[in-house]
């Protein structure tokens, strides 16, 4: 039983690896940008969930839970002021630039 919640591991701690940022992950912060998101604080974040979007896609996975992720990291949007759409608004965008922009 845990009495409190695990602090988030800071960027530069050890063992931890930013997801790579080729020319489709630049294309999807840009859809995002173009979409109303702005990136340039939660690129990493949006990236892994872009990507763990388009795996869960390409191999079968429930639409659940592909709408799980998009729907933590647009909360985390959401909070951080990052855009003022609609949290549901921001999960479907993230969704739909991921398939268009990361997913094969």
């Amino acid at each position: 039983r845990f009495t409190e919640a695990p602090a988030p591991v800071g960027s530069d701690a050890p063992g931890y690896t930013a997801p790579v940022v080729g020319a489709r992950e630049r294309g999807y912060l840009a859809a995002l940008e173009a979409r109303g998101i702005r990136t340039e604080e939660l690129s990493d974040s949006l990236v892994a969930a872009g990507n763990t979007i388009c795996r869960i896609r390409t191999t079968g996975g429930a639409a659940g839970e592909t709408t799980t992720i998009a729907d933590a990291v647009a909360g985390q949007i959401s909070v951080g002021g990052y855009s003022d759409r609609e949290v549901d608004e921001i999960s479907r965008i993230v969704v739909d630039s991921a398939a268009g922009q990361l997913c094969p």
